[in-house]
């Protein structure tokens, strides 16, 4: 299964920035202050805004291990449909590389976060993702968080429509108020 995926990451929460403590559910004229952005446009990898994940990481029982390596995390500028920059994570066949003796996966691929880097509470986060994971009607977009990953607590699946391409650009969505979290795809709200 060839797994590429393109991205483009901005968060934006309603006011001012704010410690995560502190942080309030206000909304200034319908405008929201742009917290955070990354374009993926430069020659590599913002380490101050993002973390490499190494094979020590393993969950959901992934079939994979990660690796910082241009190989599997790298830029390009000409992907069609991307506006500017695109990160690209990709799978690399490399059998006999997995240090993790449980694990012994084939593939190796790239992850990467924000933790200890970026954090908000309440407002919207919005990704421009292209992934195409072999089938056409669904991706897989997940967020991760202290004490859950993968089915837990916050996940919510949504098929794409007939038609409808799961392997083109879209924007996906988390809006997160005091009293709910609801997803979107494209606009389309769906909720967990």
């Amino acid at each position: 299964m060839y797994r590429p995926i393109a991205a483009v990451a901005a968060f934006a929460l309603p006011g001012a920035c704010a410690p995560i403590e502190d942080a309030q559910e206000t909304e200034t004229a319908g405008t929201r202050a742009l917290l955070f952005e990354e374009d993926f446009d430069a020659p590599s990898l913002y380490r101050s805004k993002w973390n490499v994940i190494g094979m020590d990481f393993w969950v959901n029982n992934e079939q994979q291990a990660n690796l910082d390596s241009p190989d599997t995390i790298r830029f390009s500028n000409d992907v069609e449909g991307a506006d500017g920059g695109a990160l690209i994570l990709k799978p690399v066949f490399r059998p006999n590389i997995d240090t993790n003796a449980d694990r012994q996966a084939d593939f190796i691929s790239g992850r990467i976060n924000t933790r200890d880097n970026f954090d908000f509470t309440y407002g919207r986060a919005e990704i421009d993702i292209m992934e195409y994971v072999g089938e056409p009607e669904w991706s897989a977009v997940a967020i991760y968080g202290p004490g859950y990953s993968g089915d837990t607590p916050f996940v919510a699946r949504r098929t794409f429509p007939a038609g409808q391409d799961a392997s083109d650009w879209h924007v996906y969505g988390l809006e997160w108020t005091k009293d709910a979290i609801a997803f979107d795809v494209d606009g389309d709200v769906f909720t967990p």
